[in-house]
């Protein structure tokens, strides 16, 4: 599942590339969204993590802040996001250990 998300994202940028490169103006922002208080996001794992939603109206305005000011990427939330995917290539043991404390188990096997 995540090549998959990582062959999209780098189509996405080749993509964008390649459109600045003739010159048309188009700006992409890649939204990397972490547990959201959407109704499905809510309902799909509610029992199955010990984290807190974000709130879903302070996520829409970060999304579409970035867009309008044409960002490349934004992390919402960012602080627990964004040191997350830095740190996992170096990491990636840790911070496999660090994210399994938030999962209950009994509910997901």
């Amino acid at each position: 599942m995540e090549k998959q998300r990582g062959d999209v994202v780098n189509r996405t940028v080749t993509n964008v590339r390649e459109l600045n490169l003739q010159q048309i103006n188009l700006s992409v922002t890649i939204a990397v969204l972490g547990y959201v208080d959407t109704d499905n996001a809510v309902k799909s794992v509610r029992d199955k993590v010990r984290m807190t939603a974000n709130p879903k109206e302070e996520c829409a305005q970060e999304v579409v802040q970035a867009g309008v000011l044409r960002h490349r990427e934004v992390f919402y939330p960012y602080w627990s996001l964004m040191p997350l995917l830095l740190l996992k290539d170096w990491m990636p043991g840790l911070i496999e250990r660090l994210l399994d404390h938030f999962y209950v188990l009994e509910n997901i096997l």
